[in-house]
């Protein structure tokens, strides 16, 4: 396979002081927002698509596996300025689903989506959920930041696009089939991701254009 041609390597143990500085701010800043919200959750708007899909709890594993791209994807691009682009879209991507969970949070019901069997997937659930309360949905960091390193990984390796936005498109469902999310967060997820990337390029941009003028 076909790295990024204009390849700078970057060394691993940058790429992974990096990804674990990036996971470990973004978790905790989720998890106080979610657990102390500033204002009462508002309860979300739920399409006819999100009644027809069933609850599928053992599609919790590729829930987690989802949430691991955020922080593996960015150790496997080892171009200096595309890692340099993808980070800084990841967390322009972070920042923009903060200032909506923070200032605009919703909800939604979990009602009879709870198992309650004794199956790994189960017992997996049920330990996601009670870390996990029914808030910061929209937009779905679950999909935001996976957007962005998954078109981090796509310029890096151009040959795998389209296994990895196929298997991108897969995972993302199941944010829907265990019930964590709706599609209008899928959507706002996919929105908050790409205007990271758009405002990463620009501020890249801007950057070279003054850097030829000075």
């Amino acid at each position: 396979m076909n790295a990024h041609p204009s390849a700078q390597g970057l060394p691993l143990s940058t790429r992974l002081k990096v990804s674990t500085a990036f996971a470990c701010v973004c978790t905790s800043s989720y998890l106080l927002i979610n657990h102390f919200s500033l204002r009462e959750p508002t309860l979300l708007w739920k399409s006819p698509i999100d009644d027809w899909l069933p609850f599928m709890a053992w599609t919790v594993w590729p829930y987690i596996i989802l949430l691991f791209t955020d922080y593996f994807f960015p150790l496997m691009i080892r171009d200096r300025a595309l890692f340099r682009r993808t980070m800084r879209a990841y967390a322009l991507a972070a920042a923009i689903s903060f200032v909506f969970w923070a200032l605009f949070p919703t909800t939604l019901p979990r009602l009879g989506f709870v198992p309650t069997g004794e199956g790994l997937s189960d017992v997996t659930y049920r330990l996601l959920i009670s870390m996990d309360p029914p808030n910061n949905c929209f937009p779905s960091g679950h999909i935001s930041i996976p957007t962005v390193v998954y078109w981090g990984l796509c310029q890096q390796w151009p040959r795998w696009r389209l296994p990895l936005w196929a298997s991108f498109a897969l995972l993302s469902l199941t944010i829907l089939t265990t019930k964590q999310h709706y599609v209008l967060d899928l959507i706002g997820g996919v929105g908050a991701g790409a205007l990271g990337l758009w405002l990463s390029h620009r501020w890249e941009s801007r950057g070279q254009r003054v850097t030829r003028e000075a």
